[in-house]
């Protein structure tokens, strides 16, 4: 159990690690090292931070939404609004297809990979949208 509980805090974390090469640590992922830590093993606790952390970073990504929807132009917001129906489109397809390839298997730690997939796709649709709204700010 330990086995497979290292493996996957091992992906997670190289996730992670990877993808603060470019930037800071952001505050969610933060909280998400921090109650892993304290999960101390138990796997229904490390699902439940999981699960906290996909709530925060929908948050995050709805927040970068608004906050770049706002400072459009009509004919750009329309087109943020397709490519947001377009993106949740992709993510429910990579959800389904993540927990088709591991859900099957019901021994832990199979059963949060697709959780922590999700996660890093919200965070790179975080990023993006920041990125846009950093990129108008500069004009």
């Amino acid at each position: 159990m330990k086995k497979y509980f290292s493996l996957i805090l091992i992906a997670v974390s190289l996730s992670v690690v990877a993808q603060e090469t470019a930037v800071e640590k952001h505050l969610i992922d933060i909280a998400l090292e921090k109650c892993i830590r304290e999960a101390d093993y138990n796997e229904k606790a490390i699902a439940q931070c999981l699960m906290e952390a996909l709530k925060s970073w929908k948050a995050e990504v709805e927040k970068n939404y608004q906050q770049l929807y706002a400072v459009l132009d009509e004919p750009n917001r329309k087109e943020l609004e397709e490519a947001k129906k377009q993106w949740q489109e992709y993510e429910g397809s990579e959800n389904v297809l993540a927990r088709g390839l591991y859900g099957h298997k019901n021994k832990y730690p199979y059963g949060i990979v697709p959780i922590s997939r999700s996660i890093d796709l919200l965070k790179m649709r975080a990023a993006d949208l920041k990125e846009y709204y950093d990129l108008l700010g500069r004009r």
